[in-house]
């Protein structure tokens, strides 16, 4: 769990002068939205989690904050696959049937991510029994194998959005050939490559979860709601580097348009000095 905090706050730093340059200065839109969430939620929200998991906390206190912590978790896999959507959307010229099949699986998840986290959660009572105060944890076997399966669920249908959106990215770029281009080249080869990425975290946390053994079920669910968040804020800063002009690229415009300048001002006068032709 402190690794993933961790982690967390070392991607905020070592990406913070990029961020200010492409995103910060940015005008404000979806992208930009759903990016500065993925940034600042996990590093406001995380703490939170620590302190329920590593304080001791008495049986009383975990069942009254334990429905606040499952409905935290929601957001932090909503939003990396808001902008996996948005981008595959803006890539198809913001096609309205892909949004139209994009919302639909999209309310989709958002009715099994509550299903499955907003929901009364079985806390582990003969931990507390044994020990009297200790972190809050649910109940991973008996009644609580039901959350376990309902959690698992999130995970499948994660990758399910995710293979849908690189099929719809590739479908559009072979359509309109548009992978000759280095834009389209980046985009393609971006949502392939987070679609693989996500596509191991999901399919190795449903395993942990959906296995045998639960005890190491936590391993997987804290890292499926950390590594995603960083990837998709990773992405668009990659994407935005390749379309947003560079220092070198503005100096060179600069002179360009100074040279083209003087050249215009030495063709005119060039032209004044000429002494007009007259008959005799």
């Amino acid at each position: 769990m402190i690794c993933c905090y961790t982690l967390i706050l070392w991607d905020f730093v070592t990406l913070i002068s990029e961020e200010y340059r492409l995103i910060y200065r940015s005008r404000w839109n979806l992208i930009k939205f759903f990016y500065l969430f993925c940034r600042y939620y996990p590093l406001i929200v995380w703490p939170f989690f620590l302190w329920s998991w590593f304080l001791d906390h008495d049986f009383q206190t975990c069942h009254k904050i334990y429905l606040y912590h499952q409905a935290s978790i929601i957001p932090l896999q909503m939003a990396p696959q808001c902008i996996l959507l948005l981008r595959a959307w803006a890539f198809t010229g913001k096609n309205k049937y892909v949004l139209c099949l994009f919302a639909a699986i999209f309310a989709s998840f958002v009715g099994i991510q509550a299903q499955a986290y907003a929901t009364p959660t079985i806390l582990d009572a003969p931990l507390f029994s044994l020990m009297g105060k200790t972190g809050c944890f649910r109940d991973v076997r008996g009644k609580g194998l039901e959350k376990t399966r309902q959690i698992g669920l999130t995970m499948l249908f994660g990758t399910f959005m995710d293979a849908t959106a690189a099929i719809v990215v590739a479908g559009h770029c072979i359509r309109i050939r548009s992978t000759q281009g280095p834009l389209g080249q980046v985009f393609l080869k971006q949502g392939l490559a987070i679609f693989g990425t996500m596509l191991a975290l999901d399919i190795v946390s449903s395993v942990l979860y959906l296995g045998a053994r639960k005890n190491i079920s936590t391993m997987a669910y804290t890292f499926t709601f950390v590594i995603p968040n960083i990837i998709a804020c990773r992405s668009i800063l990659k994407l935005r580097k390749r379309t947003s002009p560079t220092e070198t690229h503005e100096l060179r415009a600069a002179s360009m348009l100074v040279r083209n300048a003087f050249s215009e001002d030495e063709n005119s006068l060039e032209g004044s000095t000429e002494l007009p032709i007259t008959n005799q």
